[in-house]
């Protein structure tokens, strides 16, 4: 390190530094101690501390490698989700250089052992006038100890490319690769009363006014939103209170602690010179600044898409109970929701039921389309949390360990696919039956026409009425759902297809039904080392719900579209006959369920929404010239080279063979029934949350998601190498060994030409 190079600078006096150096917190903090405000004592680790770590764990590779497999543009949330995980990985078993350590510990030494610390991250551009990184980048509080110091500062350290924060980097064009962290060690102060004040409204972004809230005891209750404050609206000349919010029992606030805080929150923003957010504990001359930045929404910083997003990642408490919530009330409702609907065909309906039958689907469909966005969508981050804290507590090589303990025998698309495997067993003692299914599908005999072949083979009571009996509950139960507005419950050439195919050289189900107890042995025992394991099983249990759900609330949606769909054509049908819709769709829009209903219950003419009609794809020669390296996410492991099979349609779903490398823009829960016939996946879209990267794991089947533009690079009959463990695909015969290098840092990506 140069020797200029400083690590290690008092709180005191880190005013006199760049900002570049010490980042927003600790300056805006040391200004207001300058100006002789109560601030808790501290020091700052500086951003030469944080190159140093970087430095001796050579992370900057497994940074850029990771930051850089896919355009921003190009990543979903749950890709980016995945790169921060395996950064923060590397974060987490990386070293602390011996020198840094040294340092740290002989600035610690000032206190008494056993004082609780606040780890707060410091970004140079967090907390400045034109970016507010508020709630991006990790802090922590009442951390003692040194060992648990030292890890708290990476894990600052590892904020600084967490999902959040590489998101808004992506939205303000910051450069990821020259970012830098510093972070800010203070003891922790927390008085009777503690909260938050604003020097302007952000609501309305009124600089006229003071907002004041607060709640007994420490602010994390507040930050955290496990207290609900007082909160006051003053005029900023006058000192009148324009507005207040009081708590029935708890009154904080008299008149002489209200204008005491304006006072106090007017003399910070005019030594900042512009509206500022303070984080504050005490009252009167107990009056302690935690923190000030910036208001930046005045700097037209608000933006919905960041804003949605960050409602994508609830924590602790919040989580926990949405666990509850999701498992015990909403699924089972769901469930019995779609039972019930499937119990009623609407062409055996009376008008009037019919048109019951009709509103009250159209409108539970809406209903439960927002619990899926509001509740089943945020629900997802319960995998993350729950892999963070494995991460955190065990330090594993491999990133996505945690997941073995994720997988169960209760998932929909699981249970679905297991009962395929046993059809397709069970097809293989009817060779004869057999032959004539694969005809009967070659001739293209389908839908109704198929269905009525089939019950009257049922009806024969002929030795294959066993299986045929067994495949009808199938379809009944387990497809009852739509694709491509197909209700595939009543096209039983696309499950047959599978079956068949499954019954070709047919092998026991891949699907692993042991739980990896020593991983989990593991995990428990660590717990219980560190005091932890009543949170460690608080957190498996929301992971397994969270991974349970991430699959089966789509296919449960797929089901509650079905029973809608199969009502709005029946409702077409009654309009085209009465001239009332002049052109039946063939593809219908569910949103277009209200138009029908309206026709309905009326004499309107009703035009619906053409839903264009997707072709398959086309077999096209494999790509001439030198294989063409793909990099995505690593999705699921394994190693398997095969024949391509690009999948764009359902049309597709009918030309699988088994074995095959499916290669999808994107997987959706109703499409993994024809997972089972896969050598492995690829896709387009990614993130270790994405269906096929759930039913991949499931099933141990190699997968790479995250490969932009897929579909176009890839083509039917092109031969493919898929690596699961580095999130690459090769096209053609490979040229050269893709080899994963283990380092105290991560993981470094090496290639050696043959």
């Amino acid at each position: 390190m140069e020797p200029k190079a400083k690590f290690i600078i008092s709180l005191d006096r880190a005013y006199e530094y760049p900002v570049r150096l010490i980042g927003g917190k600790s300056r805006n903090a040391s200004i207001c101690k300058r100006e002789g405000f109560l601030v808790p004592d501290g020091f700052c680790i500086s951003t030469d501390s944080y190159r140093a770590f970087v430095k001796e764990n050579k992370l900057s590779a497994n940074i850029n490698f990771e930051v850089m497999r896919k355009p921003y543009e190009e990543m979903r949330w749950e890709e980016i989700w995945d790169v921060a995980l395996r950064i923060r990985s590397s974060f987490i078993k990386a070293r602390m250089p011996d020198f840094l350590e040294r340092k740290i510990l002989k600035a610690l030494s000032k206190w008494p052992e056993g004082t609780l610390l606040a780890i707060r991250s410091s970004s140079p551009d967090e907390d400045s006038k034109d970016y507010s990184f508020a709630g991006v980048h990790e802090s922590f509080i009442n951390v003692s100890g040194e060992t648990e110091v030292l890890e708290k500062i990476k894990l600052v350290w590892a904020s600084l490319w967490s999902d959040r924060s590489l998101l808004y980097k992506k939205e303000k064009s910051l450069d990821s690769i020259k970012s830098l962290m510093a972070v800010l060690v203070q003891k922790m102060e927390t008085k009777d009363v503690s909260g938050l004040a604003f020097s302007a409204d952000p609501s309305d972004k009124d600089k006229n006014y003071i907002i004041i809230e607060a709640i007994r005891g420490s602010l994390d209750l507040l930050v955290d939103n496990v207290k609900s404050p007082e909160r006051f609206k003053i005029n900023k000349k006058t000192g009148e209170v324009h507005s207040s919010k009081l708590l029935a029992d708890d009154k904080l606030l008299d008149a002489e602690s209200i204008q005491m805080l304006r006072t106090r929150v007017l003399e910070i923003e005019n030594l900042f010179g512009e509206p500022v957010d303070i984080e504050w504990t005490g009252l009167k001359e107990d009056f302690t600044v935690l923190q000030v930045r910036p208001i930046t929404i005045f700097k037209n910083d608000s933006n919905m898409e960041r804003k949605w997003y960050l409602t994508l990642t609830p924590k602790g408490k919040k989580l926990i109970n949405l666990a509850e919530k999701v498992e015990n009330v909403l699924i089972p409702e769901l469930m019995k929701t779609c039972e019930k609907y499937a119990e009623l065909l609407p062409e055996a309906l009376d008008k009037e039921t019919f048109l019951a039958g009709l509103k009250d689907r159209g409108d539970s469909y809406e209903r439960w389309t927002k619990i899926y966005l509001d509740e089943f969508i945020p629900f997802a981050q319960g995998i993350r949390n729950f892999g963070t804290f494995y991460n955190d507590l065990l330090k594993p090589q491999n990133a996505y360990q945690f997941v073995e303990l994720l997988k169960t025998e209760g998932h929909i698309a699981r249970r679905r696919n297991t009962e395929m495997s046993i059809l397709a067993e069970n097809l293989n003692q009817y060779p004869e039956f057999k032959r004539e299914l694969r005809i009967l599908i070659k001739q293209n005999i389908r839908g109704g026409e198929l269905l009525k072949a089939l019950t009257e083979r049922k009806q024969a009571k002929g030795p294959e009425s066993e299986f045929l009996l067994r495949f009808f509950e199938f379809l009944n139960k387990e497809m009852d759902f739509t694709y491509e507005n197909v209700s595939l419950n009543l096209a039983p050439e696309v499950s047959l297809h599978v079956i068949l195919a499954l019954s070709t050289n047919h092998e026991e189900s891949s699907i692993k039904d042991d739980l990896n107890e020593g991983y989990q042995k593991e995990y428990l025992e660590t717990a219980d080392k560190f005091r932890k394991k009543d949170e460690a099983v608080q957190w498996l249990r929301v992971g397994r719900v969270s991974w349970r759900l991430r699959d089966d609330d789509n296919i449960l949606m797929g089901r509650l579209e079905n029973q809608l769909l199969l009502f709005m054509r029946e409702g077409a049908k009654i309009l085209a006959i009465g001239g009332q819709i002049k052109e039946l769709p063939e593809l219908m829009d569910l949103s277009d369920w209200r138009k029908i209903y309206q026709g309905l219950t009326s004499s309107t003419l009703i035009k619906v929404e053409l839903v264009p009609v997707l072709k398959g794809s086309t077999l096209t020669n494999p790509s001439d010239g030198k294989p063409r390296q793909l990099v995505g996410q690593p999705s699921s492991p394994g190693l398997i080279t095969g024949k391509a099979r690009v999948i764009l349609s359902l049309e597709d779903f009918k030309s699988i063979d088994n074995g095959e490398i499916l290669v999808f823009d994107a997987v959706q829960p109703q499409m993994t029934f024809i997972i089972p016939l896969a050598g492995a996946i690829v896709e387009r879209r990614g993130g270790m949350l994405v269906h096929s990267s759930i039913i991949a794991r499931e099933m141990n089947i190699p997968a790479v998601n995250g490969v932009s533009k897929a579909t176009e690079l890839i083509h039917t009959g092109d031969i493919v190498t898929v690596n699961g463990d580095l999130g690459i695909v090769v096209i053609g015969r490979p040229e050269f060994d893709i080899e994963l290098n283990k380092s105290a840092g991560g993981s470094e990506i090496g290639i050696q030409n043959l």
